[in-house]
């Protein structure tokens, strides 16, 4: 069976890209996701310490009255 490359030659070309510029536009994916998910990850420690200290703070409330 011989593989043939033309269609993905094709679907290159009417996208407008090289496999450089497909690199590139994975790459950028890629550090937009890392992002994300760092963004995430401190959004939901602080989420998680403001929950905390208010559920303390409710608590404190609670035993002086």
């Amino acid at each position: 069976m011989i593989w043939s490359s033309e269609g993905k030659a094709a679907v290159m070309k009417i996208l407008g890209m090289g496999v450089p510029e497909m690199f590139i536009l994975v790459m950028y994916v890629f550090f937009i996701a890392i992002f994300a998910a760092v963004v995430y990850a401190v959004v939901k420690a602080a989420v998680k310490k403001a929950i905390i200290e208010a559920h303390d703070e409710i608590e404190a409330r609670g035993k002086q009255g």
